[in-house]
């Protein structure tokens, strides 16, 4: 547990220095710069480690998150994604193979797989619904994600005819758990089999 405190605060002091060593105060653009980082992972082997760095997109009016990885005993940080609607929620799957994270693709949040190494992100989830969260079973041969109702048939009528909004303390929806087959998302998105009612 200590290897992984010190690991998650060396991290955070190279992703917070500044270029300028004189101190001063914050400017509101210099605080808006600040990367933050979130969700950090070490690998089943104890020889990586996955995190998220988020910080201010102005074109886009958001906080983006991206994904990087170090090796623990380099300790050099290595962006891994680049996307411009952000990467998060990291995890590692059993056997340190792949990295799998949440990413929006067709405005709705799906999973997607990354080598540790880097190249291209793989989608494996084609959830109606987007997926809210996820874990790898132990064997790693599987994962179970949540995923939200859609609309009713009454919902889905007033959208085509008003547009998208939500009815406050009327709109309900409830998140069920689904399945996914590894094997058979690598091939193709999937939308996994549904667990609950």
């Amino acid at each position: 547990m200590s290897r992984q405190i010190l690991v998650f605060f060396s991290l955070a002091i190279w992703t917070l220095a500044g270029d300028d060593p004189a101190p001063r105060v914050p400017t509101v653009e210099d605080l808006l710069k600040i990367r933050t980082l979130g969700s950090v992972e070490i690998s089943p082997d104890g020889k990586w480690v996955v995190y998220s760095v988020s910080q201010a997109d102005f074109d886009e009016n958001a906080y983006v998150s991206q994904l990087w990885v170090s090796r623990v005993d380099e300790g050099k940080p290595h962006q891994l994604t680049r996307n411009e609607s952000g990467s998060s929620d990291p995890a590692w799957s059993p056997d340190g193979r792949f990295i799998s994270f949440r990413r929006e693709s067709e405005g709705k949040s799906q999973l997607f797989l990354i080598r540790p190494d880097g190249g291209e992100a793989q989608r494996i989830t084609a959830a109606e619904n987007g997926v809210s969260g996820y874990r790898w079973s132990p064997h790693g041969g599987s994962i179970a994600f949540l995923s939200r109702d859609g609309h009713s048939e009454e919902g889905k009528k007033r959208e085509e005819r008003y547009g998208d909004f939500e009815v406050v303390r009327r709109d309900y929806s409830y998140s069920h758990l689904w399945l996914l087959k590894l094997s058979e998302a690598l091939e193709t998105p999937q939308k996994g089999e549904r667990l609950t009612e």
